[in-house]
C-alpha cells in the first residue's frame, strides 16, 4: 500500500527504515509497473 499512496522516494526511505532495505526508486516503479500487468490478466480471467 506504501507505493500507491506515497511517493516512491519516501516509501524507499520507511522501508529502509523499517527492514534495513535500501531499494532505489527505479526500482519500486518497475515492481509496481510488473504487479500492475499481473493484476489486469487477473481482472481479465475473472470477468
Amino acid at each position: 500500500m506504501l507505493t500507491v499512496e506515497t511517493p516512491y522516494k519516501k516509501v524507499s526511505e520507511e522501508l529502509e527504515k523499517i527492514f534495513s532495505l535500501k531499494i532505489p526508486v527505479d526500482s519500486l516503479e518497475r515492481m509496481n509497473r510488473d504487479m500492475s500487468v499481473s493484476v489486469i490478466g487477473v481482472n481479465l480471467r475473472e470477468t
